[in-house]
């Protein structure tokens, strides 16, 4: 069985006031574990709106509007891999290049059945300081993830 791998450029940044209006944190409050690492407000909204799977939520939040399309196919396909049950997240790796480029790997496991979904993206800090979204890949062979690291 071939194991399904979905790439999508996110050309559109992730404009802070829209991060901003619509996101409240406290200094603990993210979405997927981390151990060490400093976690970015938009890539954390960016992980909590992939996990439940909501192609227009993401496209509203992270894409530009003729993307949702192919948001929707890459998102229904997720969530046939990890089934419908409660999903938790734990950000396994966090590389910070000098300028700020960022990039994640995460794992999204299901709590029963379904399979463990492995995500990696890569943002950049915009001159608010704030993170866009230039890419995201997610596959369940977590080598195939490993190998978008730069």
């Amino acid at each position: 069985m071939t194991k399904p791998s979905y790439f999508l450029s996110v050309l559109a940044t992730i404009p802070a006031v829209c991060v901003s209006a619509s996101i409240s944190y406290a200094a603990t409050n993210h979405t997927c574990k981390m151990e060490g690492g400093t976690p970015i407000k938009p890539l954390e909204e960016f992980k909590r709106v992939f996990m439940t799977a909501d192609a227009k939520a993401l496209a509203r939040h992270f894409a530009a509007p003729l993307q949702e399309t192919a948001l929707k196919t890459a998102l229904e396909q997720y969530h046939t891999i990890i089934g419908p049950s409660k999903v938790s997240c734990m950000t396994l790796l966090q590389r910070v290049d000098d300028g700020g480029l960022t990039q994640e790997i995460s794992r999204m496991a299901p709590t029963t059945g379904g399979a463990t979904v492995f995500l990696y993206t890569l943002s950049y800090p915009t001159p608010d300081r704030d993170h866009a979204l230039h890419f995201f890949h997610y596959s369940t062979d977590l080598r195939d993830v490993m190998r978008m690291l730069h």
